[in-house]
């Protein structure tokens, strides 16, 4: 098995840098969602 990208895993991911955090949850969000010209995201999760 070869990969494209050096920090590929066997589901297609890649490693990632956290730019930013949010705060409103307590725990992991299940569901993210960008408008496409506001700056708004909308989460949803299981603690709320």
């Amino acid at each position: 098995m070869r990969f494209t990208q050096m920090n590929s895993d066997l589901f297609g991911g890649v490693d990632a840098i956290v730019k930013y955090v949010l705060e409103g949850h307590d725990r992991g969000v299940n569901w993210a969602s960008f408008h496409p010209t506001l700056p708004l995201i909308v989460s949803g999760a299981d603690d709320r």
